[in-house]
């Protein structure tokens, strides 16, 4: 018999550092689409909606330039932790890189619902943070679209991120 612990814990490790930003420990890019890619193929027999949220934090740089990187981690982090507090554990929050996050919906049939959900993750983005007797304050822009089966059979997890991003920019 041989120990293979080591070994497991490695690939476990690595398949972590594959599919998990280091800092937040949200899904990266890489699983979010993925992910999205199973919502897809999910709605196409139900009548669900899903939104892709695309979240982009205003002043996160001027943050970054006051205070210095740590502060910067810290607000990710509390931000990211607040966004996954929002949503339902069946939602996935991501970081796809710098102070952007992607947030997806999934499992609703009223916009009115999802419309909300953003209101909220727009409040989370906006609370104060504390960091080392300082208060650290940001806002965010989102872009949100919606997904129905019955829009395109054909539209895949790429164009679905380029097309929040857009919304997001549009947002601005």
């Amino acid at each position: 018999f041989a120990d293979i612990t080591h070994e497991k814990e490695y690939q476990l490790e690595l398949e972590k550092m594959a599919h998990y930003d280091a800092l937040t420990n949200l899904p990266n890019r890489f699983l979010l689409s993925d992910r999205i890619i199973q919502a897809i193929a999910s709605i196409q027999r139900t009548e669900d909606i899903i939104a892709l949220m695309f979240i982009d934090l205003d002043g996160f740089k001027q943050v970054n330039d006051l205070y210095g990187h740590q502060a910067g981690d810290h607000l990710l982090k509390t931000i990211a932790s607040r966004f996954v507090n929002t949503v339902r554990e069946s939602d996935t929050v991501s970081r796809i890189g710098g102070d952007e996050f992607v947030v997806l919906i999934t499992g609703n049939q009223h916009i009115h619902e999802l419309y909300n959900i953003a209101k909220r993750l727009l409040i989370d983005a906006s609370k104060e943070v504390e960091y080392e007797e300082q208060s650290l304050k940001v806002s965010c822009s989102i872009g949100v679209v919606y997904y129905h089966h019955k829009y395109s059979a054909k539209i895949g997890s790429e164009q679905l991120l380029r097309l929040a991003d857009q919304t997001m920019y549009e947002a601005k």
